[in-house]
């Protein structure tokens, strides 16, 4: 019968090996990492977080850098204000001082970013009248999580 020291090594192994693998087809936060080695029902408590220890000393997984590079992405690919991408981040399980550096850092302008989002709607909505047009992009991107005071100068803006 082996050993209880020997049998934690080979769960920390398998849940190492296993985080790897996940690691390997996408970045994770520490946070959606430990809800999936838990998912595994593999080791105990103490074998889950050496291996995130382990994952971020080795600079696999890191929060900060996941929250910088979460913010690049999502403003190139999918355009969104400052509050639906904390809202984003938030649910991914990062803290909140980790979210609020990523933003402060990133140097986001988000009235230039609405512009861009409801001129491109605007396009889709031009035989509608100037009211019905500012109403629904007003809607739009409220959905797209900008703040009040940046979708009413965007609207404002916006001519026959």
């Amino acid at each position: 019968m082996p050993s209880k020291q020997v049998q934690q090594s080979e769960e920390y192994s398998k849940l190492m090996e296993y985080s790897l693998k996940l690691l390997s087809k996408r970045r994770l936060t520490i946070h959606e990492m430990d809800l999936r080695l838990r998912k595994r029902n593999v080791g105990e408590e103490e074998d889950i977080v050496r291996v995130l220890e382990r994952l971020q000393e080795l600079d696999y997984l890191d929060d900060a850098l996941y929250a910088t590079d979460f913010i690049k992405d999502r403003m190139k690919f999918r355009p969104r204000g400052i509050l639906l991408l904390k809202h984003d981040m938030y649910k991914k399980g990062l803290l909140k001082d980790v979210i609020e550096d990523a933003i402060l850092s990133s140097d986001i302008d988000e009235e230039k970013i609405a512009r861009v989002v409801a001129e491109t709607r605007a396009g889709r909505l031009r035989s509608l009248p100037l009211f019905k047009r500012k109403q629904k992009l007003v809607f739009f991107l409220r959905s797209r999580g900008f703040a009040a005071n940046t979708i009413y100068k965007v609207v404002d803006g916006i001519k026959e």
